[in-house]
């Protein structure tokens, strides 16, 4: 679908050659982490469904592109995706947004962040026995993802077997960098 303007020409933005408005486009988005996080309620608690954005930035990071019009909505839709570091303080958001993001926005992200508790342990486990019971690969799910960062905290070492099973899921295909250090509880250095 093409723009028209009034007098029948398009604007004179949309008249410049594709590769040059992707260009500028990826001057306008610029990379910025975003965190996924549970929305609140009216109560302040966090909600058992629905994620919010919060970004780790004030640079401006060119959302307000996607409401110019719908041409520019659907040349730019997957920008944010594919430019920004997506930030998860659990498995479980992670695990939400497999489910709230569509196929094209998971296939645009590049770089995740994890950040996962030690109390998480047994629920990151659950999550890697349904992904296994399915045969569900880290590659189907984002398959473009090549940097992962995995923060995890814990006061047992138990917990190294589901991180090393975790990171051994996200680069069974190999081709993703994850970045692993674990830490006690005190944020102490217990292995990678």
């Amino acid at each position: 679908m093409t723009l028209q303007h009034s007098h029948g020409y398009p604007p004179l933005f949309f008249r410049l050659p594709g590769e040059l408005r992707n260009q500028i486009y990826t001057y306008i988005f610029t990379p910025v982490t975003i965190s996924l996080v549970r929305k609140k309620g009216l109560n302040g608690k966090p909600q058992k469904s629905g994620l919010e954005l919060r970004r780790h930035s004030t640079k401006p990071w060119g959302m307000s592109l996607l409401l110019v019009c719908r041409q520019m909505h659907g040349e730019t839709a997957l920008l944010p995706y594919d430019v920004n570091s997506f930030h998860f303080s659990s498995h479980a958001t992670f695990a939400e947004m497999l489910c709230e993001f569509s196929v094209e926005q998971r296939t645009a992200m590049k770089n995740v962040h994890m950040e996962i508790k030690g109390t998480e342990e047994v629920g990151l486990a659950g999550f890697m026995d349904r992904m296994d019971h399915a045969g569900i690969r880290f590659a189907a799910l984002l398959p473009n993802v090549r940097r992962m960062k995995l923060e995890t905290y814990s006061r047992f070492l138990s917990w190294l077997d589901t991180e090393k099973r975790f990171v051994d899921w996200v680069n069974a295909d190999g081709g993703v960098m994850v970045k692993a250090p674990s830490h006690d509880m005190f944020g102490r250095f217990i292995g990678a």
